[in-house]
């Protein structure tokens, strides 16, 4: 089973995400973060197989916390799932290893195909 923490600020954003990811086999979900600054002490004391992050989020915002992240060793599996299209944190994600970005609004199909990525072979 792959444990999967959810860092969205907005709560029905956040049911529908956590409700895809449990619709696909393997995967569940662990832990649910509001703010980027809650997020770190979760993917700490949960020590995740993969976050879910957003970019735009109060405290801290998903790229900050994937540095810091990155900083401190943790090379946790990361989606990010955000509204943000922009170029310059895409291509700062993608150097930061992340195993894909979406841009919202997505389906079930598409989050799938994302998780599947995550699947050890």
């Amino acid at each position: 089973m792959i444990r999967v923490m959810v860092m969205e600020d907005d709560r029905a954003a956040m049911d529908i995400t956590c409700r895809y990811v449990e619709k696909v086999d393997g995967f569940s979900i662990v832990g649910r973060a509001y703010d980027g600054n809650e997020a770190k002490a979760m993917v700490l004391r949960l020590d995740p197989d993969l976050i879910i992050l957003d970019n735009d989020m109060p405290k801290k915002n998903g790229m900050e916390l994937l540095e810091e992240l990155r900083r401190e060793n943790h090379a946790v599996s990361t989606l990010f799932l955000t509204a943000t299209s922009d170029l310059e944190i895409i291509a700062r994600a993608e150097a930061l290893g992340i195993v894909d970005y979406l841009v919202k609004p997505i389906g079930l199909d598409r989050l799938r195909m994302s998780l599947e990525k995550c699947i050890p072979t």
